[in-house]
């Protein structure tokens, strides 16, 4: 039975039961069991066993494991392994890797440099590096020289395509050079599939596709087996798509090009 008044000094070794009430005073070692109350005071070495109330102040060094529900405020430091669940405030410095999943909430600034989500790169170093592909099939003189077909073409591919391009794209240099056909032969004036005139209006590119009624169907003596779209010129769907082409339905590479009286002009 315990003692009805406490001893003037504690005992070297933890007692085989807890007291009914937490001691003043640490004790050097954790007792066996937890006790039913939490101490006023973190413990130096933790408890064998989790008690069952939370204590009033948190501890000096992190758990091993994580907890089973976020803490309501943010550590000063990312954990060295995500916690199950999200928390509701974000972190103060950013974690070294990546999450799995995409955060519920945008974060409160932006990135220092903006990304093209679709290519995995910054918007310069994607206009850079589209550039370097292309000039290894149209020269400097006109591909960088307003007001030429070939300037007109990067300028559309780079900036107002909705169809957003990468330069890891296999097929990057055939949907610039349909842009430079369309440019080189005044486009804007056929009769039919003329671009839309707003590319990032579904409205207008609706239109534009229902007033492209050319399909490249005619006899092929190769008898490749080719894919045929209706869709108007430079709108944001495949190249093969658009009206007057006929694409390979393996390699998806342009096999023909046929378009009767369709106004083209140009050198």
């Amino acid at each position: 039975r315990p003692s009805q008044k406490p001893s003037l000094e504690p005992s070297q070794l933890p007692s085989s039961f807890p007291t009914l009430r937490p001691s003043s005073l640490l004790s050097s070692q954790p007792s066996a069991q937890p006790s039913k109350l939490p101490s006023f005071q973190p413990s130096a070495s933790p408890s064998f066993r989790p008690s069952q109330k939370p204590s009033s102040d948190p501890s000096r060094l992190p758990s091993s494991f994580p907890t089973a529900q976020p803490s309501k405020l943010p550590s000063s430091k990312p954990s060295a392994s995500p916690s199950l669940e999200p928390s509701s405030i974000p972190s103060l410095t950013s974690s070294t890797s990546p999450s799995e999943n995409p955060s519920v909430l945008p974060s409160g600034t932006p990135s220092a440099i903006p990304t093209y989500a679709d290519c995995g790169m910054s918007v310069e170093d994607r206009r850079n590096r589209m550039t370097d592909i292309l000039l290894t099939v149209s020269d400097p003189s006109v591909l960088l020289t307003p007001g030429t077909p070939q300037f007109n073409a990067r300028n559309w591919l780079l900036e107002l395509d909705t169809f957003k391009s990468c330069p890891q794209d296999t097929l990057v240099v055939q949907r610039y050079v349909l842009a430079v056909f369309y440019f080189s032969t005044r486009g804007d004036s056929w009769r039919q599939c003329n671009a839309p005139s707003d590319f990032s209006d579904t409205i207008e590119i609706e239109q534009a596709n229902s007033d492209c009624t050319i399909m490249s169907n005619g006899y092929d003596p190769h008898r490749v087996s080719t894919i045929q779209g209706l869709d108007a010129w430079l709108s944001s769907s495949h190249e093969c798509s658009w009206g007057g082409l006929a694409c390979d339905s393996t390699t998806s590479r342009v096999d023909r090009i046929e378009f009767e009286n369709n106004g083209l002009a140009g050198t």
